[in-house]
């Protein structure tokens, strides 16, 4: 389905003008791609740490009980913290993709006034506060509401 999807995705990229075939398969120079891959190692190496934690945290826990009472409910917990995680890591990287770029001064041409900076880029942390304290929220209240 991805091989699928990503055949799609470039061919209605090239129809529209936006990719170039011979582009794909160059390799690209260090200078363009150096600051994506220091981007994209921390991105990896944090979540690397997250899953290197959930394994030791796992481990100590089977160690604690031989009947195994412990390593499920420790199941039962950790997958309800992974619904909860999946989200605010997902709400999590899109604020280090829109707070950086919030932080770019612009002029808008239409209004002639300045967008963008560091005033900005608060107003987007903010909402996205506010928007994590809401879905945690909203996730903690309903995974209560389950609960038998």
């Amino acid at each position: 389905a991805e091989i699928v999807a990503a055949i799609t995705y470039l061919v209605i990229l090239r129809k529209k003008g936006m990719v170039r075939v011979r582009k794909i398969f160059s390799i690209p120079a260090w200078d363009r791609i150096e600051p994506f891959l220091k981007g994209g190692s921390l991105l990896q190496l944090r979540g690397i740490a997250i899953n290197l934690t959930f394994l030791m945290v796992t481990r100590v826990t089977q160690s604690i009980d031989k009947t195994g009472v412990a390593a499920a409910a420790h199941a039962l917990a950790i997958q309800t913290f992974q619904v909860g995680a999946v989200v605010l890591f997902g709400l999590s990287l899109v604020a280090q993709f829109v707070i950086p770029n919030e932080m770019i001064e612009t002029n808008d041409e239409k209004t002639g006034r300045k967008a963008g900076g560091f005033t900005a880029a608060r107003a987007v942390v903010n909402r996205l506060m506010s928007w994590g304290f809401i879905l945690g929220t909203l996730l903690g209240l309903f995974q209560l509401a389950i609960l038998p």
